[in-house]
């Protein structure tokens, strides 16, 4: 009973994330038209760390933010940074459900990565939805069926596996780390390093333009942070993750009311085929939970 609390709590705080990084994810896109990427990484760890710092208190105190795991926390950010960048040039270049659709293939990384690197067990038939799923990422980076990728498509593919490796690290740091502790020394080393990076093109802010956006991404950002610690702190990767899936409904709904864009036939074909991989992935976690409870059982 307890396992199946904690599996629904997770489910639950994955959601709340996805929700609120689309969110954050409209508000980058928007500050992509007018600062370098690296920059608006900046803004986006700067935007967050108040919010995390004001949230402290409630989430357990400042103590929460005592580590013994610098190392750790330094090479999450690293590879988020990394994954960042890539994000923000994709936004650039693609519609918001084209980058999310491509970057679905970081739920299949994870749950491919999860069995070698978590020694969790991923079953044959969960296996093949993965490969599936790639399938699907494809059709969507390569409509044309041309053998190439656009730099966007390919941004956000790399972007994806750093994504997993990211959800890996978490997930390491989530067996000793509270969830605020994981968030703080991530915006802490994310804004250092970019800001570093971001001073050699630094563009002038436009506060009276900008402001609500940057607040919103971190605002959004802070949430989806604190919100996702939870959701790999209390059930396997590879059972949360393709709960993800569900940003690419948010990214289709805010292309479209914020830049009136409408879907392409190939995001269809290909989100299908990668929102049923993630769909087949559940009902075999599922499927194995129920195995496990009747065995247990006298």
């Amino acid at each position: 009973m307890q396992n199946q609390h904690q599996h629904r709590y997770a489910v639950l705080a994955m959601l709340t994330a996805t929700l609120a990084f689309a969110v954050m994810d409209m508000a980058i896109k928007l500050l992509s038209e007018h600062y370098p990427s690296v920059q608006v990484v900046f803004l986006r760890a700067a935007s967050s760390l108040p919010v995390v710092l004001l949230v402290a208190p409630f989430w357990g105190g400042y103590r929460q933010l005592k580590t013994q795991r610098l190392k750790a926390h330094i090479l999450r950010a690293a590879l988020s940074f990394a994954m960042l960048v890539l994000v923000v040039y994709a936004f650039r270049q693609l519609t918001l459900a084209d980058a999310y659709a491509i970057f679905f293939a970081g739920p299949l990384f994870i749950t491919a990565l999860s069995q070698p690197l978590l020694g969790e067990q991923v079953g044959r038939h969960r296996w093949i939805a993965v490969v599936v799923g790639f399938i699907g990422v494809l059709v969507v980076a390569n409509p044309q069926g041309e053998g190439t990728m656009s730099l966007g498509a390919l941004a956000a593919l790399i972007a994806a596996l750093c994504y997993a490796a990211v959800a890996i690290t978490m997930r390491k740091l989530s067996s000793t780390e509270s969830s605020i502790c994981i968030s703080f020394y991530f915006l802490v080393f994310l804004g250092i390093g970019s800001g570093m990076a971001a001073s050699f093109d630094w563009q002038s802010i436009q506060w009276q333009a900008h402001w609500a956006i940057i607040a919103t991404v971190g605002v959004a950002g802070a949430v989806g942070m604190i919100t996702l610690a939870m959701a790999f702190r209390s059930s396997q990767a590879s059972a949360i993750a393709p709960f993800e899936y569900t940003a690419l409904l948010w990214a289709v709904a805010l292309d479209f009311l914020v830049w009136k864009t409408i879907p392409e036939q190939h995001l269809y074909l290909g989100g299908a085929i990668i929102i049923a991989s993630g769909v087949y992935i559940i009902h075999r976690e599922h499927r194995q939970n129920r195995l496990n409870k009747a065995a247990t059982q006298p």
